[in-house]
């Protein structure tokens, strides 16, 4: 690891690379980062990291507020936006006293599910495959005072908005070309920054909504899957920004259109062998399946990491064919989970479709991964696929929750198959609720314009 270390320091010098920046996650899933002159950067600074007071951080300890940040070396790469050239860094977080792990770290805790998969002889690897959704707009105008309270959205796509041509007079809709297409260079550009710092695209385009856009991100090991997600949201928000435009990754910024959400895609491995192929549903194994029975068991729970916004709900709730219904399918949009096609059927996986970029990009996947675990442990069989029940049995399926507040009764009640092999513990869970139903009580004790619309004339 020294000599590892050594030939780092030696290549930053080569580059002639001016500041060091290290990046760690907090408990919400915010991406934060602390700058140093690379002067100061050696390989002790590598090896052994920084301290920082982490007492503003929402969610974490403020009686004990210095921890320790030590760079991943694995995770370094030239930042592809800052004016001066800067190496970055995802770190982990420890005590400084005890040089252990912190327990609040969203990273340390994605890499002990992968640590606990490991040792239950099921499989060695989780690859994560995920599909993202977002909105891009010119101006965001928010207002919010105990007197006056609203927003405003503007977008070039709005035929509300701007000097529309005679092109854009008719309803859009998914995969146009420019000129109806505006920002196709936009979403070029990300991608070509993503590509400078390893993260892979698979595919890219614009969505039926106006302002929408959607994008892929190749299969990896859950953690570099994590990695590449805070990347990429990071590259989003700053390429949307060198355009004049703000990004949002919000589940649901406009009433009258569909939401964002977030698709994860997800296989387990033993070696070469994929464990969700076999004979069953769709050419899926019984491990499979089990694995779809615990996520559905426990989705209630999960819907506080994976759904982890009051405005989620509003997605699930509103949205067309919104993945609202407790059950699996191969076509059905409402179903939460699907087997989706494969061209190769030796590499079967699973694609759980309720959650949303309001989750924490390393919390929310190791979360599904210790529910769909302890359904193999527990052989829980999600019973039929949508598609072989009559129209009447499907409006006896159970749902996803319908609130925040919801979701965080659910988790406070069902946790115990997160903490299987220490993977989540009380504390951090305690914590992570408890931050939550800050933000659920401030909106419930918030009038809203809806509700002087509705309620004024009383």
């Amino acid at each position: 690891m020294v000599d590892k270390a050594t030939s780092i320091i030696q290549k930053i010098a080569q580059e002639k690379v001016k500041f060091i920046d290290l990046r760690f996650t907090d408990l919400q899933g915010k991406f934060r980062h602390i700058s140093m002159n690379v002067s100061l950067f050696n390989e002790n600074t590598l090896l052994n990291g920084i301290t920082f007071d982490s007492s503003s951080i929402d969610g974490w300890h403020s009686k004990h507020p210095n921890l320790l940040l030590i760079p991943d070396i694995e995770t370094m790469h030239m930042d592809p936006f800052y004016a001066q050239s800067t190496v970055a860094f995802i770190c982990n977080v420890y005590d400084p006293i005890t040089l252990q792990p912190y327990n609040r770290d969203p990273r340390y805790t994605a890499q002990k599910a992968i640590d606990y998969l490991q040792t239950t002889d099921i499989g060695d690897t989780l690859l994560l495959g995920i599909t993202t959704e977002f909105f891009v707009f010119d101006n965001v105008h928010c207002t919010i005072s105990p007197i006056k309270s609203g927003f405003a959205l503007e977008s070039t796509e709005f035929l509300q908005n701007g000097n529309n041509k005679g092109y854009d007079s008719h309803a859009k809709s998914s995969y146009t070309l420019p000129p109806q297409d505006k920002l196709h260079d936009m979403r070029s550009e990300i991608v070509s920054a993503l590509n400078n710092i390893g993260v892979q695209i698979t595919k890219y385009h614009n969505q039926i909504n106006d302002a929408q856009h959607s994008f892929g991100l190749q299969s990896e090991s859950l953690l570099h899957a994590s990695d590449n997600l805070q990347k990429y949201k990071y590259s989003v928000h700053q390429v949307a920004n060198s355009y004049c435009k703000i990004a949002t990754f919000m589940p649901k910024p406009i009433a009258s259109h569909n939401g964002s959400g977030m698709y994860l895609n997800m296989s387990i491995h033993k070696g070469e062998k994929a464990i969700f192929t076999g004979n069953q549903h769709d050419r899926v194994s019984l491990k499979g399946l089990y694995y779809l029975g615990g996520i559905i068991k426990h989705a209630k729970s999960l819907n506080a990491l994976t759904n982890a916004s009051t405005n989620s709900y509003k997605r699930l709730l509103t949205d067309s064919q919104s993945p609202t219904k407790l059950t699996y399918s191969t076509h059905n949009h409402s179903a939460s989970c699907r087997i989706p096609y494969e061209n190769k059927s030796d590499n079967k996986s699973i694609e759980i479709r309720f959650p949303d970029l309001s989750a924490n990009p390393y919390l929310a996947p190791a979360a599904i991964l210790m529910a769909g675990l302890d359904g193999i442990a527990k052989k829980i069989h999600p019973g039929k696929n949508i598609d072989e029940l009559s129209l009447e049995e499907q409006n006896t399926i159970p749902r996803i929750c319908i609130s925040l507040r919801e979701s965080l009764e659910n988790l406070d009640k069902d946790r115990e198959f997160l903490k299987v092999g220490n993977v989540f513990d009380d504390d951090q869970i305690d914590a992570f609720i408890n931050l939550k139903m800050k933000e659920v009580l401030k909106l419930e004790s918030s009038p809203s314009p809806v509700e002087f619309e509705m309620y004024c004339s009383i």
